[in-house]
This record gives structure tokens, sequence and C-alpha cells, in this order.
């Protein structure tokens, strides 16, 4: 049994990765997993979850920003996030998935 998407004419890929919320020198750092879903012939983004640590509000916000103006993978790999070591290290877990979804879509 396949997943709505794939129901909808979509060709699912995903890609899970964990990371961290806080610049790894920081004190009281923390996890988050992140999992983009992306249709794997247009590079859309078509879902997204979040789920652990601080910051994780945010980081849904970001993304159903993105799926709401219909924001490519790549459109998501190039947002200028804010970095601040107590809150971001200097490659936000959005960005790093985002990265990680697309190498995996070029080797599809």
């Amino acid at each position: 049994m396949g997943c709505v998407a794939e129901g909808e004419g979509f060709n699912v890929t995903s890609i899970v990765i964990e990371s961290t919320t806080r610049s790894r020198y920081c004190p009281k750092i923390k996890n988050i997993k992140i999992k983009l879903i992306a249709d794997a012939d247009t590079q859309k983004l078509i879902g997204a979850q979040a789920i652990e640590g601080e910051g994780v509000s945010g980081r849904i916000n970001t993304l159903a920003t993105a799926l709401t103006n219909h924001m490519s993978v790549y459109d998501v790999s190039m947002l200028d996030l804010a970095y601040s070591p107590p809150f971001a290290p200097v490659w936000d877990p959005i960005i790093v998935v985002a990265n990680v979804l697309l190498r995996k879509m070029k080797r599809q």
C-alpha cells in the first residue's frame, strides 16, 4: 500500500536527518529530527515533519511557509536562515536536510 502522495501521481522520495539545534560547543545542546518529502521528478517539496529538541515550531513554520509557496527542495536549500550559536548552528537542520535530499534525488 503506497502513500497518499503516490496515489496523487507524485514520485515520492524522502529523507530523515538528525541534527542539533545549536552549535555543538554550546551548553545544553539538543537533537532534532527533520523529514522532508518531495516529488523526485520535479524536486517540489510536498511534505515535512520535525520532532524533538527546541526550536521545532520555528522550523516547522519555515517549512510550512516553503510548502505554501510551492518551493522546491533546491529553494529550501538556499534559504538564508539566522545563525546565532545559542539558537542555531551555522548550517541549520533545514538546510542540511534539504541538501541531503537533493543529493539523494541526484543519485536516483
